[in-house]
This record gives C-alpha cells, structure tokens and sequence, in this order.
C-alpha cells in the first residue's frame, strides 16, 4: 500500500478518528499521517508495525487516544 496515496491530500485531512487495527499491516507507521491535523483518536492496534513514531507526531495536537499496542 502506498501510504502517501492514503493520507495524502484530499478530504482525508478533515478525518477525526482512524482505526486500522488487526489488519495485517506491516513496516513503519507513515510519517504522512502527522498531516491529519484534526485526528482525535488513532489505533493501529494488532498490526505488524514496527520502527520509531513519525518525527512530526507532535504536530498531531488534538491526538487524545493512540493506540499501537
């Protein structure tokens, strides 16, 4: 999957809350989702991610909930 195609520009930037888990997913979480600056709640929970958080995640200030368990 092409992440930069995923949450790229588009109407995605208005999403509040993602949950990808237990979907089989593998690499390194995108540094391409630090874009969606009105995310409130994020799991990518039971996925096979692995390296460090994108450098920008700080950027994410309405982030509430992340969950990478």
């Amino acid at each position: 999957m092409r992440w930069s195609l995923f949450f790229g520009r588009g109407i995605l930037h208005l999403l509040k809350n993602i949950d990808i888990s237990s979907n089989k997913l593998h690499g390194k979480l995108p540094s391409e989702i630090t874009n969606l600056l009105e995310l409130i709640s994020l799991n990518f929970s039971d996925n096979r991610l692995h390296g460090e958080l994108p450098k920008h995640m700080g950027r994410l200030r309405s982030l509430d909930s992340l969950d990478l368990s």
